[in-house]
């Protein structure tokens, strides 16, 4: 688990290491970049949207544990149910 720091946006480095902190920020807006485009049905935006993220962070991907990426594809896929499950969507045809 992390803390944050609500002013500053900087995760507290008693916790995470910068890279780390850093794999997690950026997933985050990903994550949330995705879910705000399936809201708006709008699937070519956000696969431009993850395009550019593995363009830009490819090192961060790469460099991420194993334990990282799978609680982060756990967490993309939990968010896409509960936002499907909520506005009655079907997020397989989405993904």
């Amino acid at each position: 688990m992390f803390y944050y720091d609500y002013d500053q946006l900087n995760f507290s480095r008693q916790k995470l290491d910068e890279k780390k902190a850093n794999y997690l920020l950026r997933f985050s807006f990903l994550e949330y970049s995705l879910i705000f485009n399936f809201e708006k049905r709008e699937p070519s935006r956000a696969k431009r949207e993850l395009a550019a993220f593995f363009e830009q962070h490819s090192d961060l991907v790469k460099n991420a544990s194993h334990e990282d990426l799978h609680r982060s594809l756990v967490n993309v896929v939990s968010d896409f149910t509960m936002t499907g499950l909520a506005n009655h969507f079907n997020a397989t045809n989405f993904v």
